[in-house]
């Protein structure tokens, strides 16, 4: 694995670009210090994210790929989306048309339901940094602890 650029930083962990150099995969990796999980809880929530994330399969959920670790660290490869968060893209444009605000709208609540009526999960941290940008048109749900 190669570290590329940072991506950003959550409560609990820092993401960074992660290229796979046999298969030339591209990840967004969330690495969590094992220094932050030394209490039992910390890593009992860090374990109930993992069983929860890589159970979700939606279009608009960011895809949980894998998860490995070593002496100092945790990592969880998710999908990367290349754009940006919706709210990188809000600061960066001020404003969006209607069109565009009920496209990312749709997708948002589409997402929502798979997740509360189908899969029983509650997000509990939804707002524009943790919304991910696939493209222009697509919106990714995720979350950076």
């Amino acid at each position: 694995m190669c570290r590329g650029q940072y991506l950003g930083k959550g409560g609990f962990a820092i993401c960074y670009e992660l290229k796979d150099v046999e298969s030339h995969e591209t990840f967004a990796a969330k690495v969590i210090s094992k220094k932050r999980l030394i209490k039992s809880r910390a890593r009992e929530k860090l374990l109930t994210e993992i069983r929860i994330h890589r159970s979700l399969h939606h279009r608009h959920v960011v895809k949980f790929e894998r998860f490995f670790e070593d002496d100092k660290n945790v990592y969880l490869l998710l999908e990367l989306c290349e754009a940006a968060t919706l709210a990188a893209e809000l600061s960066k444009r001020k404003r969006m048309s209607e069109a565009q605000a009920g496209s990312y709208i749709y997708q948002i609540v589409d997402a929502l339901v798979y997740m509360h009526q189908q899969q029983l999960v509650i997000h509990r941290d939804l707002k524009l940094g943790n919304l991910f940008l696939q493209s222009v048109t697509e919106v990714k749900i995720g979350k950076i602890p």
